[in-house]
Formats: C-alpha cells, structure tokens, sequence
C-alpha cells in the first residue's frame, strides 16, 4: 500500500494503519516511512539521506553483511549509498546532534540504490515532511487478495500484490536481462554454427586427398561423411557442456559484478534443468546440422583428384 502525493501523508497513513489493526481479514502489517535526513560526510560536506523507519523485522529484507536494526541509533544501509559514504558495519553515521551505528548492508536497486532503514525517526528529522510511506501487507490465507485490495481502493494508497510490485520495481531490469539472454543464446548458437562449419571445411580440405584415395578405393561417400561426423560431434558435444559450466559458475560472478553498479550486489542464478537441457540440446542440434551441412562438401570431392600430378 503505496501512500504518496497526498497533502497529509502522515495523517493518511496513520488512518490506514488504525483500520488495518482492526481488520480480522489481516495477518500482519507494517508500515514504512521515508523522509530525507541531512547527514554529515565530513566537517564540510553534506548530503541528504533517504531513510525508510519502521519496524524492519516484520518483513526483513536479505543481508549481505549484518542485519536489519532493532534499536534506536541503528542504521543499515544500501550497498551502493555504503560505498558512496566510505562507510561499513560498524561505523557511525552523524546525524545533527546524535550518531547512528551501521548494523547492516543490503542491496537495492531503488531509488538510484541509494537508501537506509533505522528504527525510529532521527531527532533531527522529526519536523521533516515524509517523502512516502508504504505499508507491507499480509492477509489470512482464507481472503481473497482482489477482494480485500478493492475494498481498500478509497483509502488514500496505491495498492498491488507483491508480484505486480516486484514487477513495477524491478521490471525494466528484468527485461533487459531477459533480453540479453536472448541476444546471447542467438550469438551463441551463430557462433557454434560458424566455428563447427570452418572446423569441418578445414578438416576435409586438410584431408582432401584421403578423401579422393578412399572414394578411388569404392568407399561410398555416406561412409566417409560417417568418419568425419564421429570426429566432429565429439569436439562438439565436449565444447558445448564445457561452455555451459563455464557459464554457470564463473558466469554468476560476470553478472553479479556487471548488476553490482546497479545496487544489487547479491545475486544468483536460478538454474532451471529444463531451461539449460534446452539450451544444450539446441546448441548440440545446431553443431548436428552444421556438421551434416559440412560434410556435403565429401561428395564434391572426385575419386581421381588423388592422383592428379603423379602420372
């Protein structure tokens, strides 16, 4: 429940959290509050913060160092506004007139990936108007979600289920990297195609004469083309799975770096068997074929060509 633009946001918020506490259809709740908070980088410089407050143990978020804070004078931080401030667990963050502890780094790509969560509002934001306040939702298993959002559609928020948020969020990443993940497996089946046809054409002109001796000798070109698949497919077969364990491991830490300047420095692939068998079958199916489509060139070859120049 997304709570933004409203002349009183707090006021608003306040209203939405009494009536949830009273709903018997809601399970849990929680509200967040973010407002910009001026914190001190050194004697001379300033920067505002975005700090979100509320109780961040009802709906944790993954850590990569630390945890989330419990007491007041706690803070955690993103890891790219950690990085901006040259700070880590354990130093103190100096708000006007008190600190605050960094407990925690997380990753997050909202907002520029720059962000904080404490507990309670610092002293010296507590006149500060809030940016926004978002309200996380958990209904009894028995409610329906379409239902309960379209009585709640007056109150004040934008309201969507986790799914249409993440989508909302973190859409326009998630589409990139689906569609760099069909540009890469469009290269990847053109370069298989292109190496395993110049491999082959290579290997049958290397061998040109044994060719034309073999087919001088009766040998029917379906039993040439036979030998040199034998030798091609293995190589092929060898190279595509190396590729994809390659790509599985260190390919992981590749992406992880490359999404790391965005704010998301914890990241992992989720490895789906039907996914990579497919992805393994094409490719193996496009060397297949490249590899027929290379051998035809046997049947170009004539039997005599072998004793061309020893007359």
């Amino acid at each position: 429940m997304d709570v933004r633009g409203a002349d009183d946001i707090e006021s608003v918020s306040k209203a939405i959290e009494d009536t949830l506490a009273n709903d018997e259809e809601v399970k849990d709740f929680v509200a967040l509050k973010t407002l910009s908070c001026p914190v001190a980088i050194n004697e001379t410089e300033q920067i505002h913060l975005l700090v979100e407050v509320g109780n961040h143990s009802v709906f944790p978020v993954s850590y990569t160092e630390g945890r989330e804070p419990r007491n007041d004078g706690e803070i955690a931080l993103s890891v790219l506004q950690a990085k901006d401030m040259g700070a880590d667990l354990g130093d103190s963050i100096a708000f006007d007139g008190e600190d605050a502890v960094v407990c925690g780094l997380y990753s997050d790509i909202t907002n520029g990936g720059k962000t904080a969560k404490m507990c309670a509002i610092p002293k010296s934001c507590q006149n500060n108007n809030l940016m926004w306040s978002i309200l996380y939702v958990t209904l009894n298993e028995d409610v329906s979600a379409n239902r309960w959002i379209e009585q709640y559609r007056n109150s004040g928020a934008d309201i969507v289920d986790i799914a249409g948020y993440v989508n909302a969020t973190y859409g326009p990443t998630i589409t990139q990297i689906s569609k760099a993940r069909t540009v890469t497996f469009g290269l990847a089946v053109l370069i298989v195609f292109v190496v395993v046809i110049l491999f082959i054409s290579l290997l049958i002109e290397k061998n040109r004469n044994d060719v034309s001796l073999q087919k001088a000798l009766g040998f029917r070109n379906s039993v040439i083309r036979k030998q040199y698949m034998k030798k091609a497919c293995l190589p092929v077969l060898l190279g595509i799975i190396i590729g994809a364990i390659l790509a599985i491991v260190p390919g992981e830490s590749i992406c992880g770096m490359a999404l790391s300047s965005l704010g998301a420095s914890r990241f992992r692939f989720v490895i789906s068997v039907q996914d990579v068998m497919f992805t393994l079958g094409a490719l193996f199916m496009t060397g297949f074929v490249t590899v027929l489509l290379g051998t035809a060139e046997i049947r170009k070859i004539s039997a005599y060509e072998c004793c061309r120049g020893k007359e």
